[in-house]
């Protein structure tokens, strides 16, 4: 459970997984950007496997876009954002073997300037709550041309999209939801929960709950947004806001049931120039640009292309240290609650097999490999990338030697720069 309140709004949030695995498939996150502050769900119906995380793999490339990316049309924004997300799972799918994404979706909702714009792929769901009655803002199969499209299933997507803002006054409150099991629970049972005199994180888990016990052994996620503090934006032609927050002129068209606008043909020409753009700024943060280190995973997400072999007479190149800056010795490092690689990493861009592999730290790992909490670790420096840290050698531990995702981190690359070190000296 996360909550939080800010100056208009509070939000909370929860996830669900089955017990039997435990193993997150759907997740929530929310965080200003540039663009505006983002609420996201997301998930797919295919357990993990080690490190894959597909639910975090889309919420993390939509953070990295929106905190990267203005625009100044918010609508543009989310649409960009998953497009680039679809482009990137795609890609991730058609490089790395065995990565599914397992009917992956996701649902991301910009508040910018007192409004809220939304987008979407996948089986997501959004409602919107006036304090009376529960409108669906996202409704699956009930239309002709409804059926969902998910992410990295084709390489240029078409996300669906809101047709305008919606515009909230106070004690509006949007719900964002992921995972089968919502399809299953009705609007009725919904909406008494929300008219329930509930406090907000109160309401996330209650709902969490019935939509688990209304269709167990399923993983699903839910965020919950409440407004406030809106008196001063009703300043406005009270008949253009009356307008804009009917029911018919806040769900217009595609919110009703199919999944996107209306596309007519200089549109789909539109939509394929800004997914050739997306594509393109979506290779030039595969392989050119080290990404924000995945929260999840070892290092930034995700994979990018074998390095090319070297011939003989490169590889056997010396690395000499500058004669006045001595080797780093090792930092010691406590892990703290709630430690990831990836947060080990951030700190002191250590790949986590240097850290596994280092002899001062045998057998201070769980069954996993990952850190153990309240655990002195040794973190070997001489193998980071960070110049601060390691100005000698931090070039020869840059993501483009040891990888975006540190797979190329082994013995053998080890060995190799020990050796060149050796002949160095």
């Amino acid at each position: 459970m996360t909550t939080r309140k800010l100056k208009n709004f509070e939000f909370a949030g929860q996830t669900l997984s089955v017990e039997a695995s435990q193993k997150q498939i759907h997740v929530f996150d929310a965080f200003e950007t540039p663009n505006g502050f983002v609420f996201l769900v997301s998930g797919s119906d295919r357990l993990p496997e080690g490190q894959e995380q597909v639910c975090n793999i889309a919420s993390q490339r939509a953070r990295y876009y929106l905190e990267n990316e203005l625009t100044d049309d918010p609508i543009e924004a989310v649409r960009n954002a998953l497009v680039y997300v679809n482009g990137y799972i795609y890609e991730l799918g058609r490089k790395q073997a065995g990565f599914v994404a397992g009917h992956a979706c996701l649902l991301c909702v910009l508040v910018r300037d007192k409004k809220a714009y939304y987008s979407w792929v996948g089986d997501v769901h959004l409602y919107f709550f006036n304090g009376k009655k529960l409108y669906p803002f996202i409704v699956h199969g009930k239309e002709k041309g409804a059926e969902n499209e998910y992410l990295g299933v084709r390489q240029l997507a078409v996300p669906a999209v809101c047709d305008q803002a919606f515009v909230p006054v106070n004690n509006d409150v949007l719900l964002l939801a992921s995972g089968s099991a919502w399809n299953e629970v009705r609007e009725k049972v919904i909406l008494g929960v929300l008219t329930d005199n509930m406090p907000t994180t109160t309401k996330v888990q209650k709902l969490v709950k019935l939509a688990g016990t209304t269709f167990p052994y399923c993983h699903l996620s839910a965020m919950m947004v409440s407004f406030y503090n809106l008196e001063e934006e009703k300043s406005g032609d009270p008949k253009s806001l009356s307008k804009s927050r009917s029911p018919r002129a806040s769900v217009p068209k595609n919110l009703a049931g199919a999944p996107s606008r209306p596309v007519n043909q200089n549109v789909k020409i539109f939509l394929v120039i800004l997914g050739i753009l997306a594509l393109s700024y979506m290779i030039y943060d595969l392989f050119l640009f080290d990404p924000e280190t995945d929260r999840t995973q070892d290092t930034p997400v995700m994979v990018t292309p074998q390095p090319v072999e070297m011939p003989l007479q490169e590889q056997a190149e010396t690395v000499e240290a500058p004669a006045q800056v001595p080797l780093p010795e090792d930092i010691s490092y406590n892990v703290r609650r709630g430690d990831t690689w990836g947060r080990i990493y951030q700190q002191f861009e250590v790949c986590s097999w240097f850290i596994r592999n280092h002899p001062p730290n045998a057998g201070k790992f769980d069954t996993s490999g990952n850190p153990v909490f309240n655990t002195v670790l040794m973190i070997p420096v001489i193998y980071s990338g960070s110049q601060t840290l390691n100005p000698a050698f931090y070039g020869e531990f840059s993501t483009e030697k040891v990888g975006s995702a540190c797979q190329n981190a082994n013995e053998a690359f080890l060995n190799r720069f020990k050796a060149r070190i050796r002949q160095g000296n």
